[in-house]
């Protein structure tokens, strides 16, 4: 009774709620992970502009892939913490799956899912039109998009110019970058509650978790 008394006083001081939702839990521990890679690849990004190599075109367009990264990170783990509460992470995970890796898709399913639960600043458009006519949506390995874009260079193609080498254009995708990971960590907190377990309804949350990662194999 004594141990029972001791849980229950610091499951009320994390802010522990009566009845924790698994399907919550299991949603925290997947997104998470999805938002930690999204603020890696950010801090990776921020560590690149120190190089020497700045200078070269392809040393650019892989540190615009980390943003690309980032952004597509963010953007799924709001699509698994946003999806209505019968909606299983497996099952918002696998939507998101089926936009590949088009940031554009992906980030008008999070608007439209997300209505009335967080606010989204508005986007820069004109970053996913240029995107586009870079061809990053396509499901090319990041070698060949290199190779494309030194082609593009090669031939004097303004469209590299005023994105890969272009400085603000980097900047814009940053900020871009930065709002989806914030959205995403402020819809984290809001699950965060639901963590908070143990005993039984832990082990079955855990199993869950694991059962997830088991059939990504």
């Amino acid at each position: 009774m004594v141990e029972e008394a001791l849980i229950k006083r610091l499951k009320d001081s994390l802010g522990a709620v009566k009845k924790p939702c698994r399907k919550k839990y299991v949603k925290y521990m997947i997104a998470s992970n999805f938002y930690v890679d999204g603020n890696i690849f950010i801090k990776r990004y921020d560590i690149a502009l120190s190089s020497d190599y700045l200078g070269n075109t392809n040393y650019r367009s892989k540190m615009v892939v980390d943003l690309l990264m980032s952004i597509e990170c963010s953007l799924k783990s709001l699509l698994i913490t946003t999806s209505n509460d019968e909606v299983s992470a497996k099952e918002a995970y696998k939507k998101a799956r089926k936009c590949g890796h088009n940031l554009d898709k992906l980030a008008k399913l999070v608007i439209n899912q997300s209505k009335y639960k967080i606010r989204i600043p508005s986007s820069n458009s004109s970053v996913f039109v240029e995107l586009h006519e870079l061809g990053v949506f396509a499901r090319y390995s990041f070698e060949i998009w290199s190779i494309k874009i030194k082609q593009k260079h090669l031939f004097c193609d303004n469209l590299v110019e005023r994105t890969i080498e272009n400085t603000y254009w980097c900047n814009r995708l940053r900020d871009e970058a930065i709002k989806w990971n914030i959205l995403a960590s402020n819809r984290l907190s809001a699950l965060r509650k639901h963590t908070i377990l143990s005993g039984k309804p832990l082990l079955n949350a855990r199993k869950e978790v694991d059962d997830f990662v088991n059939d990504l194999k």
